[in-house]
């Protein structure tokens, strides 16, 4: 089952509470790792799902993917610092779900998909909450990737499960290019201006050593 061809619902990716302003450099090893394994997951779920039969193990993919990229936007902020963020991503995912359900979500995905929905409401509460503390031009384009991947996704399950969109793959596909490329690209700019902050230059930083951003890998 291709992606490009309705397939199932999944798919397509500093501040503390004290100090919205982190040390540069301070959580980018684990924050590119996380994020190089959020898009090797993606990856793999896309090639999963060029094949029959294949739903769950994408499915599974892209979960991990969203949780990959919930640690990265977890990584020196606080849990949902934005409540209303938070409330409002889980109403959506619940209107969708249950939008699903009445239209035919399959018994045996009903389980994998509640799954699959909170962990991308969740991963899009976080992000949204993350911009709001840390502020930035990066991190509101990640804030607005996330919110990408959930319509994305909407709109594939939509065509999927309840009824057939017109050009239904060129907006799936064209809302989850967006969402990846905006999170990635988001990303990158955060650690580029925390690296070129005064003091990241020589690894110093308030006096304390620091790393340099290099690039995703």
């Amino acid at each position: 089952m291709r992606r490009t061809h309705a397939a199932p619902l999944i798919t397509r990716p500093r501040s503390m509470a004290s100090s919205p302003t982190p040390a540069p450099g301070k959580s980018f090893k684990a924050s590119r790792r996380l994020m190089t394994a959020a898009l090797a997951s993606s990856l793999a779920g896309d090639v999963f799902l060029m094949f029959p039969g294949q739903f769950i193990a994408g499915l599974v993919s892209f979960l991990l993917a969203h949780l990959c990229y919930l640690g990265v936007f977890r990584l020196d902020v606080p849990w949902f610092p934005q409540r209303g963020a938070l409330a409002a991503t889980l109403a959506v995912g619940a209107g969708m779900y249950a939008f699903l359900w009445a239209n035919g979500l399959p018994a045996a995905l009903r389980g994998p998909v509640a799954a699959y929905v909170l962990v991308i409401a969740f991963m899009a509460a976080q992000a949204m909450g993350r911009a709001s503390v840390m502020g930035g031009r990066g991190a509101w384009m990640v804030a607005a990737g996330a919110a990408f991947f959930m319509l994305s996704d909407s709109l594939l399950a939509t065509n999927r499960f309840a009824r057939d969109l017109p050009m239904a793959s060129f907006w799936v596909l064209s809302t989850y290019y967006a969402a990846q490329v905006l999170i990635v690209w988001g990303w990158l700019q955060e650690h580029a201006a925390t690296a070129a902050r005064p003091g990241a230059g020589n690894g110093t930083h308030q006096g304390g050593p620091v790393e340099e951003p290099a690039g995703l890998y």
